[in-house]
């Protein structure tokens, strides 16, 4: 690649150019010279930099030690002087895209064209008026981004989020790509009204990009150093192993009234041992840090088109943006929240699955072949015909969208997309074919089920009949019908949620379940309605007969262990779906080498400490500490394990 030419003068090294553009926009005057460049710098850079008022600054090592010139290198303190104070000061202004000469498109186009790319449940697209021109805002925001990946390996990187400045929304990589290569003047565009930004908004989604990008890289950078870190936690274990072995032997043949000392040698071993591989692990924990420095406003030519989604005789005005810069419709929103999900034409109105998805829930029988005769007829009267749904379609063994999911949980946008589509349909298969199988005490297929999760562990406690114990249905008593609604949660994942009708009842449920392999498989059964996302809702929206029945009904399981003994007894504090959560949670990392030897009640603790956190409850570690008794520095040690082992497992942990 070419040098860039200063006067005549070459300088190939870019903290060369970049330092001396710097201290020509802070007032400084640059000649260049045959080999280097001949600086005067105002008093203000010369108290910053320490530098006299005249002096020769080069990138060339030879010339600086024959000519006594300034190297300016990269690392060079100047250089990063420099640097940081750009950095602190930023770099904020609005821009604009020339408004292009091209002929807009023709009508019939661009109703083609929105029909092809913009996806309506249950509507189609029709033009209604002519477009608008107008300027549409685009926020880029660029930060550096600092790594620790141990104590010793720390170094930084530049990334950039671009996002719809009035909703937060990432822009798709084509228009990403065609805004940030064109030119844009500084300044305001005049040609064309401007959309209004939501800076709120619309940084929180940039920052959203960063973090996740950020989390990616991260987690990249942690599997090149968990050789490291798995060698180091070897060396550690085995030495204080060896140490426990030497103080067994010796206390085996000393004298029984030395026994004691022995024990409390050991016990403080252990205690150096939970510290030590704490310290370890801390060692190797991999952070980043976000630090902005650039945010531009960038108006980007658009036409407003406005169309009307028709559902059968009923109408919904909306409004799509075809983005001239890149011949193609902006990703849709919907008019009620903002949010990029697929749009769904109701019966009343035109909004995403999640805000309007609630107001028209399904029903569909549910009777136990061997139940008497509904006691209460009035109570379905608004059900579907059973004979429609009284052998629905079997859950597909692979998802006919494709593969939403790879096996390291990569989510590909392709299948994602078609997914959102079909997770209703999906949605009601699963929840009628579950709650069948629970109500014939069936267990749901393994292949159904996500390893490791909490149904998982549901069933491992209480056999088939765990889903009814979960949600609170009472022994002996018929499920009638259900209702059902599905909703989308994080990417690859949706939730399923609705009631269960009992004959006097009502009790609510969630299903997550997500895509694994193609296949649909359920992860949690939860007795709230509209469980979306890890955090558990407020223990005050489960029915008051379901929650009297799970926290005084529901007996210890057979074949408990000391831990799991100890997180059984926090049931009337936390609930039993965090319990079931702890126990999913500890049975993962049970028997670790990093947790050989931890008290029962430090570790069960310590579980519900991480196992807290991730579900959005206050779970402090002093808290945790004196409901099972234990000193607060043994469960803030122990936590730092656990937190380790689970976060070695994935992301996305139920």
């Amino acid at each position: 690649m070419a040098a860039e030419v200063r006067g005549g003068v070459a300088h190939s090294e870019p903290a060369l150019q970049f330092w001396l553009d710097y201290v020509e926009s802070q007032g400084a005057v640059t000649e260049n010279t045959r080999d280097s460049v001949l600086t005067l710098l105002p008093p203000v850079l010369q108290e910053r930099f320490h530098l006299p008022e005249e002096l020769l600054v080069t990138s060339d090592a030879d010339v600086a030690r024959e000519d006594g010139a300034l190297l300016i290198i990269p690392g060079q303190a100047v250089v990063d002087s420099a640097a940081s104070t750009v950095l602190d000061s930023g770099d904020v202004g609005v821009m604009h895209q020339p408004w292009p000469n091209a002929k807009q498109p023709a009508r019939e186009s661009l109703q083609e064209a929105a029909r092809a790319q913009v996806a309506v449940d249950h509507g189609r697209i029709d033009l209604d008026g002519q477009p608008t021109p107008m300027y549409l805002p685009v926020l880029r925001l660029g930060a550096v981004v600092q790594y620790s990946i141990s104590i010793e390996s720390r170094f930084q990187e530049t990334a950039e989020a671009w996002v719809d400045a009035r909703t937060g929304i990432p822009l798709g990589r084509e228009l990403q790509r065609v805004v940030s290569t064109r030119a844009a003047p500084p300044g305001p565009g005049t040609a064309h009204p401007r959309m209004a930004s939501n800076l709120e908004r619309a940084l929180q989604g940039a920052l959203r990009a960063l973090d996740e990008s950020a989390a990616l890289r991260r987690s990249e950078l942690e599997q090149q150093a968990r050789s490291g870190r798995d060698d180091e936690l070897a060396r550690v274990t085995a030495y204080y192993e060896a140490a426990l072995a030497s103080i067994a032997s010796r206390r085996a043949s000393a004298a029984p009234e030395r026994h004691n000392l022995y024990d409390a040698q050991a016990a403080a071993t252990r205690d150096e041992r939970t510290r030590r591989l704490a310290e370890t692990h801390e060692k190797f924990t991999a952070v980043h840090e976000i630090r902005p420095f650039r945010l531009h406003i960038i108006e980007v030519p658009v036409l407003v088109v406005p169309v009307l989604v028709r559902r059968g005789h009923r109408e919904f005005r909306h409004a799509l943006e075809w983005w001239l810069p890149g011949s193609a419709f902006a990703m849709n929103r919907c008019p009620k929240c903002g949010s990029s999900a697929t749009l769904l034409a109701g019966r009343d109105e035109l909004g995403c699955q999640s805000c309007i998805g609630h107001h028209e829930p399904t029903r569909h029988e549910l009777v136990h072949p061997d139940d008497p005769a509904d006691p209460e007829p009035k109570a379905r009267s608004d059900v579907v015909n059973p004979d429609a749904i009284a052998t629905p379609a079997p859950v597909p063994t692979t998802a006919p969208a494709g593969n939403a999911t790879s096996g390291t949980g990569a989510l590909d946008p392709r299948a994602w997309a078609r997914l959102k589509l079909e997770a209703p349909e999906i949605g009601k298969r699963l929840a009628v074919s579950f709650w069948r199988s629970a109500a014939s005490l069936e267990r749901w297929p393994r292949l159904s089920t996500v390893p490791h999760s909490p149904l998982e562990a549901t069933y491992r406690l209480f056999g088939p009949e765990g889903p009814l114990r979960v949600v609170g249905v009472p022994p002996g008593h018929p499920v009638r019908w259900l209702s059902e609604m599905t909703t989308l949660g994080a990417p690859g994942e949706a939730v399923t949620s609705g009631t269960l009708q009992l004959p006097r009842i009502k009790l609510p449920y969630s299903l997550r379940w997500r895509f694994i392999a193609s296949k649909p498989a359920i992860s949690e059964v939860l007795p709230f309605l509209d469980a979306v996302g890890t955090h558990l809702p407020p223990r005050g929206r489960i029915h008051r007969e379901a929650a009297s029945l799970l926290a005084e009904g529901t007996p210890i399981p057979d074949l408990m262990g000391e831990v799991e003994a100890e997180l059984w007894n926090t049931l009337d504090r936390y609930g039993l779906a965090f319990v079931i959560r702890c126990l999913s949670a500890f049975w993962r990392v049970q028997g670790k080498r990093e947790l050989r030897g931890v008290d029962p009640p430090v570790l069960a603790a310590a579980i519900s400490v991480a196992c807290g956190r991730r579900s959005g409850l206050r779970t402090s570690t002093r808290g945790a500490a004196g409901q099972h008794d234990v000193p607060e520095a043994s469960v803030t040690s122990v936590t730092e394990i656990v937190e380790n082992l689970l976060g070695a497992l994935g992301q996305r942990l139920w």
